[in-house]
């Protein structure tokens, strides 16, 4: 009977309209989060199970630094890297600092080509490295190739020169005749391939040989390197990204596109998030407002039912009591909404081997909870003054 009399009076337009508002930003506010969420489980899952990661990075190249030294990496560049929280540990490529060649034969047919060797420190190598040791005084030197060498060669150079095509079990049988140049002298070698590497697109060699080379056969030692690897612990992190970007340094862009994609997931869902809570905000301001009306309109009532005794809790709860139904079907609807969303995103992203987290997440739920009670204790704190203000209104007037 209270409830009737005190709402009689109302127009369902603004009502719905705020509603509406309401249940738009509640449910782009939800959408955003949960996606937030479940991309991150999803950039946490995947770095359980592949990370480390290694980044081999070096400096851009302008038309300036072709003719300078700023290509290579000084120590204080190499230790700031270093101390980033992202990066597990850096490694500088050494180089050869002699020129160096090599040859194979194959029956009546042979191939030759200028060569350049890299090293970096074993830890950092992929692959089996029981043969990839070097001492002084061995007669052979071993070498890690990229798999992918191996492949244009078979794919590429080999048939348009009517060579054969060789297996890497092959490939490791065979002895290929290096000669370095020392100063003017030749000095050569026999070398075998000990390995293949999928992490570094590079012909190596044990590192321990080429700081000795580089020392015997050129008279140099360790210089600046032009590249490193380095080993992180996500390269998806935009923070890797900007660091890379704000220093002009450049890595594998395949590696980085997770980094990219992240700082675009990152931008979008911020700007979404923004037009969900003003969207909101407008709404529930328009609730408030709805409200204010809704006790000025019900002036009369509420004065005469305080005049004979009535209590203002008793006046205040069926406003609360109206509000608080509505919300809940708000929030439940947005609630069902985002499960629906979310069953058809994970069978569509299941299509493509993504597999993202079942269910809501629970920072959704409880950002839902916030709502209703943010909204309650407002609308409640302004129903109880304007009721009050009401009931002195109505003293003063005696």
């Amino acid at each position: 009977m209270m409830r009737k009399l005190l709402l009689s009076r109302q127009k369902p337009a603004q009502l719905i309209g705020s509603g509406l508002g309401a249940f738009l930003g509640i449910s782009l506010l939800l959408f955003t989060l949960q996606a937030f969420l479940d991309f991150k489980s999803f950039l946490t899952e995947k770095e359980a199970l592949i990370h480390p990661e290694y980044l081999i990075i070096n400096k851009r190249i302008s038309m300036l630094s072709s003719f300078s030294e700023s290509r290579k990496f000084s120590a204080q560049e190499q230790n700031e890297l270093a101390e980033l929280p992202e990066v597990v540990r850096v490694a500088a490529f050494r180089s050869n600092q002699f020129p160096a060649s090599g040859s194979i034969m194959n029956g009546n047919r042979g191939m030759a080509a200028e060569l350049f060797f890299e090293s970096v420190p074993s830890e950092m190598i992929d692959g089996n490295l029981e043969r990839f040791k070097w001492e002084i005084g061995d007669e052979q030197l071993p070498i890690l190739v990229p798999s992918n060498y191996l492949k244009l060669y078979n794919f590429g150079y080999a048939p348009s020169q009517g060579m054969p095509q060789v297996s890497p079990q092959t490939l490791s049988q065979m002895t290929f005749r290096l000669r370095l140049d020392s100063m003017g002298i030749p000095i050569y070698k026999n070398a075998f391939i000990a390995g293949y590497t999928e992490r570094i697109p590079s012909i190596l060699v044990p590192d321990n040989f080429l700081e000795y080379a580089n020392q015997v056969y050129a008279g140099k030692g360790n210089e600046e390197p032009s590249r490193l690897l380095v080993e992180v612990k996500d390269p998806s992190n935009p923070a890797i990204l900007h660091y890379l970007e704000d220093h002009a340094y450049e890595s594998n862009q395949e590696q980085l596109k997770n980094a990219r994609l992240s700082s675009a997931f990152t931008l979008i869902g911020g700007i979404l998030a923004v037009i969900a809570l003003v969207i909101l905000l407008l709404a529930f301001l328009s609730f408030f407002q709805y409200t204010q009306l809704s006790l000025q309109r019900n002036a009369y009532e509420i004065k005469t039912l305080l005049d004979l005794g009535v209590r203002p809790s008793q006046l205040f709860i069926p406003f609360i009591q109206v509000l608080a139904a509505m919300l809940v079907g708000l929030c439940g609807g947005a609630l069902l909404l985002l499960w629906l969303c979310k069953n058809w995103l994970n069978s569509a992203a299941g299509e493509y081997g993504i597999a993202l987290s079942e269910g809501l997440q629970g920072g959704v739920l409880i950002t839902t909870l916030l709502i209703f009670v943010a909204f309650i204790a407002i609308q409640a704190l302004g129903i109880r003054k304007g009721i009050q203000y009401l009931g002195g209104y109505t003293s003063s007037s005696n």
